[in-house]
């Protein structure tokens, strides 16, 4: 019973938050359908384990980043995948990626494009400062129909071919960084956490393991079983 009513309390923020981070209680309150002093003892609780905020005598709740408070309510199975990407505009996904790998030192920009024939668009591109690789990452919202095999399989493809005609074509490319790297690492930004590593030698991650992953980017070069793309 606590778990169902803490998904509702969950569900609100997150439908909530995209357009206001300073949420009133009554407000998530009337969207969950539940009497705000229960909905105050709910978010309490949630927020001893989410980046969520409970202020002025609990009649608001401040939550600073959507994206670690909606990847948390989803690992607790508290809202379902698909809720959460269909509340989170997939540009914080861009944004939050971006910022990350420009905090760890790497040249990043975004959309990296080439107009047809043989077009391609690139969500964001980090660049090692040495040249040495690159970091070719598609941001996806993470819908059910992502979640079989065949279609995971589908989209790990699809971005290896992008990062290989940006390798072909780096010329060409439009947005581009002055530094040309030797390496390009295929990625696949997600939502949720219960997904593959690495699928057709595209590295799949968790936006929750994000940083982890940058950490672990030159092991996951030499990986023999990750698709690297010569440039």
């Amino acid at each position: 019973m606590m778990n169902s009513l803490l998904s509702l309390v969950a569900q609100a923020l997150i439908e909530l938050a995209p357009r206001n981070r300073r949420l009133l209680v009554r407000d998530i309150a009337s969207r969950a359908g539940l009497r705000p002093q229960l909905v105050c003892r709910l978010l309490q609780q949630l927020q001893q384990e989410t980046p969520i905020v409970v202020e002025d005598e609990c009649r608001e709740v401040v939550i600073e980043d959507i994206l670690s408070a909606a990847t948390v309510l989803v690992d607790k199975g508290l809202v379902a995948p698909e809720k959460a990407a269909k509340s989170l505009d997939w540009r914080l996904f861009e944004h939050y990626a971006g910022d990350a790998l420009a905090t760890a030192g790497y040249i990043v920009v975004k959309h990296v494009y080439k107009p047809p024939p043989r077009g391609f668009e690139i969500d964001v591109l980090a660049i090692d400062s040495t040249g040495s690789h690159g970091i070719v990452v598609d941001c996806k919202h993470w819908e059910p129909k992502y979640t079989s095999p065949s279609r995971l399989r589908q989209v790990a493809r699809q971005h290896l071919e992008r990062t290989a005609r940006l390798a072909r074509f780096w010329r060409l490319a439009r947005n581009r960084p002055a530094i040309k790297p030797r390496k390009l690492l295929p990625v696949v930004l997600v939502l949720r956490t219960n997904t593959p590593t690495i699928v057709e030698g595209v590295v799949i991650v968790p936006i929750a393991k994000l940083r982890g992953f940058i950490e672990a980017v030159p092991v996951l070069v030499e990986d023999p079983l990750v698709r690297v793309v010569e440039t």
